[in-house]
């Protein structure tokens, strides 16, 4: 079975182009999900089709770490997994490989990412810790979050899986690594 897909958006001071060029990305690749964008401004994506804004109480500029908490809060569990997808970035096409490919008993994902036409950061089960790896190059189960939630700090992304790889070393819980690109880093500054 193909897992439903919660994409999270974190919109700060991104353009509405930004926005609307994400969106595309994402409606391109056949996944089956709805996309939520947290910030504080509904109106940048009152164009946006199929989209659910979130409105934060938190300046977003200020508290950009903190937007995944709120829908951390704000979203229940209903069997769904969580990718997010930064506003100044497009989905990879390859994202569509991964659902398919995973074991049934797999809570988290990770995968390569294209960081610019030249470069790769290869996603590797060792190094499933801050600066090795982008909060693009990985998907969660939402019920393995449980209570773990996003620190308000640089490189969030970081210690967030590397949080959720000691979680699942502990519990025995399967994640499964892919060398595969199936994301980009920054995309819309060089794509």
């Amino acid at each position: 079975m193909i897992p439903r897909i919660h994409i999270m958006t974190r919109h700060t001071c991104e353009s509405a182009d930004s926005l609307r060029r994400c969106g595309e990305s994402i409606r391109q690749t056949p996944v089956d999900h709805d996309w939520f964008i947290i910030g504080s401004d509904p109106s940048a994506a009152s164009d946006l089709p199929d989209s659910h804004y979130l409105t934060c109480p938190t300046k977003p500029e200020r508290d950009w770490g903190l937007l995944p908490n709120h829908y951390l809060e704000t979203i229940a569990d209903a069997g769904q997994w969580l990718y997010l997808l930064d506003a100044d970035n497009l989905l990879h096409p390859g994202f569509a490989k991964w659902p398919g490919l995973i074991d049934p008993d797999c809570q988290l994902v990770v995968f390569s990412q294209q960081i610019d036409p030249a470069h790769i950061r290869l996603a590797r089960p060792d190094k499933l810790w801050v600066q090795h790896v982008d909060a693009a190059q990985f998907c969660v189960k939402r019920s393995f979050i449980g209570d773990l939630r996003m620190w308000n700090i640089y490189r969030n992304d970081g210690y967030f899986l590397m949080e959720l790889a000691i979680r699942a070393r502990e519990q025995g819980v399967k994640v499964q690594v892919f060398a595969e690109v199936m994301s980009y880093y920054n995309a819309q500054r060089w794509l």
